[in-house]
């Protein structure tokens, strides 16, 4: 609830009055960032901006076979493989599980008849399918 005193100590901002000066104060660096104004300053040796320099060397690197460099620029230039990731309706999910995995899942589950607390209601019916 506002007191009436705070109120009164508000007053409205007069025309041309600027209340905070200096603005708002800048935003704290990060990483990326640093990294991107690194990647804009230019090479002394090759006279190209930072990035480029280093995009030249990754690719002469995979050139020349260098597995981490190859992947780097497939994954820029092709794409990242789509990676899928499920259970078969076939495989249940306490397959997998450890006796003791069971019993926690089953302390966590306890008073909760059908397993389903906390799930979001259409998913349900696919644990069940996958459970049962």
């Amino acid at each position: 609830m506002i007191k009436k005193k705070s109120l009164k100590n508000l007053k409205p901002v007069k025309r041309g009055e600027i209340r905070n000066p200096a603005g708002r104060p800048p935003k704290a660096r990060c990483i990326p960032d640093i990294l991107k104004l690194i990647g804009d300053e230019i090479d002394s040796r090759s006279g190209l901006p930072n990035i480029e320099a280093l995009m030249r060397i990754v690719y002469k690197k995979a050139l020349r076979g260098i597995p981490w460099a190859v992947s780097f620029v497939a994954e820029r230039t092709e794409g990242r493989v789509a990676q899928y990731i499920g259970l078969a309706k076939s495989q249940k999910p306490e397959s997998y599980l450890t006796d003791e995995q069971k019993a926690k899942v089953a302390d966590m589950l306890d008073g909760d008849p059908d397993g389903t607390a906390g799930i979001p209601y259409q998913n349900q019916n696919q644990i069940k399918e996958l459970t049962e």
